[in-house]
């Protein structure tokens, strides 16, 4: 859950870099790891 964690916070980071259309692939990859 940890190694998790860290990612999704990498990928907040780009998310603010250039949210217009990274939003969308980031709110996908954050399903996918609810999921798991």
């Amino acid at each position: 859950m940890a190694i998790i964690s860290i990612d999704v916070l990498s990928n907040l980071n780009w998310i603010y870099l250039d949210k217009l259309g990274n939003a969308r692939i980031f709110l996908g990859l954050c399903e996918f790891y609810w999921k798991e």
